[in-house]
């Protein structure tokens, strides 16, 4: 038999009021009502506050969200506060630190927001080379006072096409300039030496993991 359960499934009407202090100047309070909420498959709760003049009010949250809904507010997923707002807790997740191009001198990643993972794979794909161009790839934290950034893992020089991986993460076995026994910063970012200036292309991108 096939699934047909419509996307929505099931509406709640509430009808009710709710008073919150400011609304309307001073001290007073303003009452509104309830519009209907929908629960989709998916978990998502859509739902609507209005106010007294009948005016939808919402509230943009940080991390990529929408403006969303006042009050009743269900978000189907964990959310870790970061000390100023609050992120949605990620599972292993991918990042495009360097896309493929061809180079002549060393080039940093922008900054990169590390949410909840440990560790990081990060991966240099060369596919080619002149002369006698050499990179090194190398992961870095970023101090949160003086931005300056400092070495977690530096690999070694890669001279020839191919993929290079160097790994960080807690616990794992040290190699040196390829695996480093460490933890991931919330704020990192990839820098690549170039050790001439003959011209080598490649990309770098990352795994991190939980």
């Amino acid at each position: 038999m096939t699934d047909k359960t419509p996307q929505r499934l099931m509406t709640v009407h509430m009808k009710g009021v709710y008073s919150r202090p400011g609304l309307g100047g001073g001290l007073g309070l303003s009452v509104g009502s309830w519009l209907p909420v929908g629960v989709t498959l998916s978990g998502d709760v859509l739902t609507a506050l209005t106010d007294g003049a009948g005016t939808t009010i919402t509230d943009t949250d940080s991390d990529a969200f929408a403006d969303a809904l006042v009050s009743l507010r269900t978000i189907p997923y964990n959310m870790l506060f970061n000390g100023t707002t609050w992120d949605r807790e990620r599972s292993n997740t991918e990042e495009t630190y360097l896309a493929s191009a061809a180079r002549t001198a060393t080039n940093n990643s922008a900054d990169f927001t590390n949410y909840n993972a440990r560790g990081l794979h990060a991966i240099v794909n060369v596919s080619a080379v002149t002369g006698a161009a050499s990179i090194t790839p190398i992961i870095q934290g970023k101090d949160p006072v003086s931005g300056l950034y400092y070495d977690i893992l530096a690999g070694l020089p890669i001279t020839t096409v191919g993929t290079n991986v160097i790994k960080v993460y807690p616990g794992i076995s040290a190699v040196l300039n390829a695996a480093a026994a460490d933890i991931l910063p919330r704020t990192y970012r990839l820098r690549v030496t170039h050790g001439t200036a003959d011209s080598i292309t490649y990309s770098v991108s990352g795994a991190l993991v939980l």
